[in-house]
């Protein structure tokens, strides 16, 4: 399994802290189908645990996941300062799952290398 995130979502998780762990953490359990929400097209609302913290008080993480193959992290929230996401934003999160998810080995390393994608590193890895 390859985890990524895009490129804003990394910016974003850096400031608030979020480790690469706390992501392959988040993956791990959706592939034991401890998610939030299924918003369709493999696209996932996960809720993150802010450090020191538990998941309620924590993040809100919009992850497009394919068993065994790859997750992306496209989008992140704090709850305090958003409820949700809006209809117009899915839309965008499930035309940006389709494609990322849609790229072949090749394309996809293309898409790593222009730094569009992050690819994160896992400790069982």
């Amino acid at each position: 399994m390859k985890i990524f995130k895009t490129k804003l979502f990394g910016r974003w998780s850096e400031d608030e802290g979020l480790t690469d762990e706390d992501l392959c953490h988040a993956v791990d359990e959706i592939g034991r189908g401890l998610v939030e929400a299924s918003l369709g097209a493999k696209l996932y609302k996960k809720r993150v645990a802010r450090t020191g913290q538990g998941k309620s008080g924590g993040f809100r993480t919009i992850v497009t996941y394919q068993k065994e193959e790859r997750s992306i992290f496209l989008y992140g929230f704090d709850k305090g300062s958003k409820s949700n996401i809006s209809e117009k934003e899915k839309k965008i999160f499930k035309k940006m799952s389709g494609q990322f998810m849609g790229y072949n080995e090749k394309a996809l390393n293309i898409v790593v290398k222009n730094g569009a994608l992050i690819q994160v590193e896992c400790e069982d890895e």
